[in-house]
């Protein structure tokens, strides 16, 4: 496994399984154009192993990786055995997909077949990183305005400025004046 996009802020991270080369880099590099470092993984059991290690904001885990397969290691994280991120996303064919899509462990993650695209791949991470966007709006609702780095901050800033409210763009918690 390797880090891709340099140091990463704790809250700004994804982890990347797949065996094949070309979907961990270009998952990546829309990734990190979002302002989200990653940790690139092809092998299953290192997948885990990150997973018991740290704290990601969303995993794409492919269904096929050597040494353990996706499916094992989301139906960890379903049993609480490994850290599960808000947002997990597992990676298939269509046909893959279908035949796990009504296993328990398979209902608590988003299925995304593949090939898919960037907009595929930020509806999913908006829709599994919510929670971050409703501590956001119910912050604005106190009338400070925080809004974090990565591709989430475009939606809360539009929040912000449908309230006529300002918005402190900050990092993390820690940087606010």
């Amino acid at each position: 496994s390797h880090l891709h996009g340099g140091e990463m802020s704790a809250g700004s991270r994804c982890l990347i399984a797949d065996s094949d080369i070309a979907t961990r880099e270009y998952l990546a590099s829309v990734l990190a154009r979002w302002g989200f470092g990653s940790v690139l993984s092809a092998d299953g059991q290192d997948a885990a192993g990150w997973l018991g290690m740290e704290t990601f904001d969303a995993a794409f885990i492919h269904l096929h990786l050597p040494g353990l397969n996706g499916g094992h290691i989301a139906g960890l994280m379903h049993r609480g055995v490994l850290k599960k991120p808000p947002c997990v996303v597992l990676l298939g064919t269509a046909a893959e997909l279908a035949r796990v899509a009504d296993l328990d462990w398979a209902k608590s993650t988003t299925l995304l077949a593949k090939p898919f695209g960037e907009p595929d791949l930020k509806s999913l991470m908006e829709r599994g990183l919510g929670s971050r966007l409703s501590t956001v709006r119910r912050v604005l609702r106190r009338g400070v305005a925080l809004v974090g780095k990565g591709f989430w901050s475009e939606a809360v800033a539009k929040v912000v400025s449908q309230r006529g409210a300002p918005a402190l763009v900050v990092a993390d918690a820690s940087d606010v004046p």
